[in-house]
């Protein structure tokens, strides 16, 4: 999958954290919590997806990037 491609499950409903054709702007990626200078396509993919399964940690501003945790 290439940025701006959506993702689509088996029965081609859209779905998932994938599914924002425009997510991989890069001015939308720049404000992204996670965002890192130099940061992969698949470090993003992986990123946005364990944002989108904490995000309760991020409202209560105890979120720390995948990135970050592995210093």
């Amino acid at each position: 999958m290439s940025i701006g491609e959506s993702y689509t499950d088996s029965g081609g409903d859209e779905s998932g954290v994938f599914a924002y054709t425009n997510y991989y702007n890069k001015v939308l990626l720049l404000e992204q919590p996670f965002y890192r200078s130099g940061m992969t396509t698949e470090e993003a993919k992986q990123e946005l997806e364990y944002l989108n399964n904490n995000l309760q940690s991020f409202y209560e501003g105890n979120y720390k990037p995948l990135w970050k945790q592995s210093k």
